[in-house]
């Protein structure tokens, strides 16, 4: 456990590490360094322990960076590890990147480094920046505030589940309607469904990512994966008002993701698709 209290108005960070990777720490002018270790061991190894607390000074635009050790112990195909020092190196070409974005553009890097192999351990990450007290408060302080998920599934079946179970746990912890949270997992259930029944051209292990952004009333889903390229917006209507029988297979899918979005963007870029689903929470 890593666990840390911020003070706003002071930007000093009081924390214990109960044997956690220690966080790196992202100065505003591109140094970067790891938060000094407690030295206190996991929680549970031993009873009646004490932990300690340490504390450091944060600057405007400050960042710290809090992740698992699946992020830094990703392997290539030489079973080489990411290591911390390409985490660092990573972190230091985070200059003047939005904070919502260096999650993303760190897991990139690992990507890269592993030619998106599926991972073998979770990755998670955390991400704070300290901005001074002039730039936030009661009346602005929902306007920078971000709430993200990132999940890296299989391209297996069985893996809708994890999606599923994903998503609602985001609903709930931001607080989203039911019809809303019901339309997002539909929404997301059938692109990752069919990139999984029809995007793969071999047997091999892939990578599909999803990723929620929740910002004021606008909710973005991005779903990057390897699979064949594939721009729904090209798929032709399905004519909804014929008889059943006279229907021809297929498209009602893309269809229902059309009707449950408000709009829909599609680029592929390096041998990937990634396609963004936009929701307007504004009108639920």
């Amino acid at each position: 456990i890593f666990y840390g209290v911020l003070d706003i108005p002071s930007g000093v960070l009081t924390y214990a590490n109960a044997g956690h990777n220690p966080p790196f720490l992202l100065r505003s002018d591109r140094t970067v360094e790891e938060l000094e270790m407690t030295g206190d061991v996991a929680v549970a190894v031993r009873a009646d322990i004490s932990y300690r607390e340490k504390s450091v000074d944060l600057g405007p635009g400050d960042t710290v960076f809090c992740y698992t050790d699946g992020l830094t112990e990703a392997k290539n195909a030489s079973m080489e590890e990411f290591s911390e020092t390409n985490l660092a190196a990573a972190l230091g070409g985070c200059d003047h990147v939005e904070v919502e974005d260096i999650a993303r553009q760190v897991i990139d890097k690992v990507d890269e480094f592993t030619d998106h192999a599926p991972p073998f351990d979770d990755i998670t990450c955390v991400v704070m920046r300290w901005v001074p007290d002039e730039r936030i408060s009661s009346e602005n302080l929902e306007a920078v505030v971000t709430d993200q998920l990132t999940l890296k599934v299989a391209n297996d079946l069985g893996q809708i589940r994890v999606v599923r179970e994903g998503v609602e746990a985001f609903g709930e912890q931001n607080r989203l309607s039911d019809d809303v949270v019901f339309d997002i997992k539909l929404a997301i259930e059938e692109v990752v469904t069919n990139t999984i029944s029809y995007g793969y051209a071999d047997e091999k292990a892939h990578s599909i990512e999803v990723r929620l952004d929740l910002r004021g009333d606008r909710l973005k889903v991005r779903i990057i994966d390897d699979g064949r390229a594939f721009d729904p917006r090209d798929a032709k209507e399905p004519d909804t008002t014929a008889a059943l029988m006279d229907r021809q297979l297929g498209g009602l899918g893309n269809h229902l993701v059309k009707n449950l979005m408000d709009h829909i963007e599609y680029r592929r870029e390096g041998g990937r698709n990634h396609l963004t689903l936009t929701k307007n929470l504004e009108k639920q």
